[in-house]
């Protein structure tokens, strides 16, 4: 299996934004950014929705963004997957769906009857009402449902990268987030960008990337 990993890899101008040298791994990987800009920028550049300014970012043979973008599902990043607030569930589900897979494979009418989106929402302990407009979800629902979109976008993803994690605005629920996603990275790679102090499981593998702080793995 494949991990993300850096090589003196620079986001920004300045110390906030690189150089950076990290592996991730198998499991749950918990990124400990700064609360400069640069925090997004870097899930951005690993998922190959951004060009680095320095260095590298490898997943096995790929480099380059447009090598990464295909295999890098990407969720938690606002420019890339805000939401339609006034949407019922449903309708944004089908639609991904529908950009997801060939025209020719019909979508169920029942979304949540679909096998990849009833095992996800399984996995990340899902249950929304699909009549339910985006906006009228508890805060942490919506940021799950991300997560799911984000993976129904990419279903051969070889690892999942959640930016910004702290939108949550509360440390209970980033921390109950963050178990939801530990069952999932049993069997896919997953990195989550947080700029508060986390408390690892000891499954977890913890980078700091504060400018006081290096970890070289």
């Amino acid at each position: 299996m494949d991990y993300l990993r850096t090589v003196d890899l620079t986001v920004g101008e300045d110390q906030t934004g690189g150089p950076w040298t990290f592996t991730t791994g198998p499991g749950l990987t918990l990124l400990h950014t700064a609360r400069e800009n640069y925090a997004t920028a870097l899930s951005l550049t690993l998922a190959g929705r951004r060009k680095a300014r320095g260095g590298s970012v490898h997943l096995g043979e790929a480099t380059a963004p447009r090598d990464l973008f295909p295999r890098v599902a990407l969720a938690g990043a606002t420019p890339v997957d805000s939401l339609e607030r006034l949407v019922p569930v449903r309708d944004v589900v089908r639609e991904q769906l529908a950009w997801s897979r060939p025209f020719w494979r019909p979508i169920p009418r029942d979304v949540f009857s679909d096998d990849r989106v009833a095992t996800l929402c399984d996995r990340l302990d899902l249950d929304p009402d699909p009549r339910t407009p985006v906006q009228d979800l508890p805060v942490s629902e919506r940021f799950a449902l991300r997560i799911m979109l984000a993976l129904l976008a990419r279903e051969n993803a070889s690892a999942l990268v959640v930016d910004d994690i702290d939108q949550l605005r509360s440390l209970e629920l980033r921390d109950r987030m963050i178990a939801r996603l530990r069952p999932l990275s049993g069997d896919l790679p997953v990195v989550v960008s947080t700029v508060n102090p986390v408390e690892p499981d000891t499954d977890d593998r913890y980078v700091p990337l504060l400018p006081e702080l290096t970890e070289v793995a």
